[in-house]
């Protein structure tokens, strides 16, 4: 959830990528009950590398449309396509440069789409951040804007090249000891010591110097996810 108080630019989410000409992202988004009173950007693309923040963005509108701009030049506007307090899931597929081209599905119908477009700030194509910003000017539950399930990719390799649909992340955590316990937990068992949420840093499991040493955990199974699993990722 993001709201701020103050300003959108202090308040966000900023995922890191490799360099990338096209991107695709997708996440679900419930805007905030204020919205129809404080528009403004709530996704963008851009390149710190270049010190280019302003690739490709959408702004919300009005408090139900969505217009989407290239180096800060107008593309369009998807209209009737946010309501508040309701979810909805929002993919792009963009191609950045001068003549560049850009997708907009909205709960995995296509209702903006372009080529041949400006899609990049200064002409450049590379892009290497993707970032969620909370409603400019409030921090409470009806100024908060509500983001789920984020997942982007690129178009290199043979898997999760394009548009993957309304997919879900679930978190597992462990939930018991594993075949190996040789750190040295601070308190308790070992796999007791890294399944929080959040991360709580004043327990943990160490090891000094001992080559070979290794924990392994049992991990809970999946529970909200019944399909073909598109990535995992460890933390």
């Amino acid at each position: 959830s993001m709201g701020d108080g103050t300003s959108s630019t202090v308040n966000y989410l900023s995922s890191m990528i490799t360099p990338s000409s096209t991107v695709i992202t997708g996440f679900a988004f419930k805007p905030a009950e204020d919205i129809e009173l404080n528009d403004g950007e709530f996704l963008c693309f851009g390149s710190v590398a270049e010190n280019k923040d302003n690739h490709f963005k959408l702004e919300t509108s009005q408090g139900r449309h969505i217009k989407c701009y290239g180096d800060d030049t107008y593309l369009g506007t998807v209209k009737n396509c946010l309501f508040k307090d309701k979810w909805n899931h929002i993919q792009l597929k963009i191609t950045f440069g001068t003549s560049g081209s850009y997708e907009i599905k909205i709960n995995d119908v296509t209702v903006l789409s372009d080529t041949g477009v400006t899609t990049s700030d200064g002409g450049s194509t590379a892009c290497d951040f993707v970032r969620l910003r909370g409603l400019n000017g409030g921090d409470t539950s009806s100024t908060t804007h509500l983001y789920d399930d984020w997942y982007i990719c690129d178009t290199t390799g043979s898997n999760n090249t394009d548009f993957l649909g309304a997919v879900k992340i679930e978190t597992l955590l462990p939930n018991g000891a594993g075949s190996s316990s040789d750190f040295t937990p601070s308190a308790g068992s070992n796999y007791e010591n890294v399944d929080e949420v959040p991360i709580d840093t004043t327990t943990y499991n160490e090891s000094l110097a001992t080559s070979g040493n290794k924990d392994l955990f049992n991990i809970d199974n999946l529970s909200a996810i019944s399909g073909d699993v598109k990535g995992v990722q460890v933390t």
